[in-house]
């Protein structure tokens, strides 16, 4: 089985790979600090963040799922989980203030 970063299997790395790990560490490490939004909320933050009960929040939710008139917050699925995008909360609170 091959070991993280192909470090060796026994002993103490040699410097040429702990600055490779070093340097594949900060690499990955600055594209996630460059992502606009890489975290996503929960809903009680969403609710939080929005002003408004975790109960409106998810039958908003559930009235979008059923075709019914509602607020069309934007969200994402993962699992049975919802999740929620800074970035379209703010671009969808933004549509709303006309």
């Amino acid at each position: 089985m091959e070991r993280f970063f192909n470090a060796p299997a026994r002993g103490r790395p040699k410097l040429a790979e702990v600055d490779l790990i070093a340097r594949k560490v900060a690499d990955h490490l600055s594209r996630v600090h460059q992502s606009p939004d890489p975290v996503l909320w929960s809903v009680e933050a969403a609710a939080s963040y929005l002003g408004m009960q975790k109960s409106t929040l998810y039958n908003e939710v559930s009235r979008q799922n059923q075709g019914r008139a509602c607020l069309k917050i934007p969200y994402i699925k993962i699992g049975r989980s919802l999740r929620f995008c800074k970035t379209a909360l703010d671009a969808w609170l933004e549509s709303r203030q006309g």
